[in-house]
């Protein structure tokens, strides 16, 4: 599985995801000052068929609307800030992969992970 992580998502958790043998890739923060809109972002994990992970919650909109991005992990703000984020993938790491084996959108809690669609 592939990933895409939003600008404000921790390097920690790229940094994980990499040690488990994914593919990663980190929006990096310049992207959201003016030089590439969301629809860029969306086509860019489209295009190399990444699991978008971002705390942003316009981007379930923009899946409503136009169906990108494709796939689409939304991580609960109070989950972001949370030093434990790392331990809160490596607790729900399986589960992930087997949702987006099925499902195109998910949420990602302190407490469980919901899938949306």
């Amino acid at each position: 599985m592939k990933f895409l992580l939003d600008s404000a998502v921790p390097k920690s958790l790229a940094e994980f995801l990499e040690s488990e043998d994914f593919s990663v890739e980190q929006v990096p923060s310049q992207l959201h000052n003016g030089q590439h809109t969301d629809k860029a972002i969306r086509q860019w994990a489209d295009s190399d068929n990444r699991v978008l992970i971002t705390q942003d919650p316009d981007f379930w909109m923009d899946h409503l609307v136009y169906g990108s991005p494709m796939s689409l992990l939304l991580i609960r703000r109070e989950s972001l800030g949370n030093p434990n984020l790392v331990a809160l993938f490596q607790k729900h790491l399986d589960d992930v992969l087997t949702c987006f084996m099925q499902h195109r959108v998910a949420e990602l809690s302190s407490r469980s992970l919901v899938v949306l669609r």
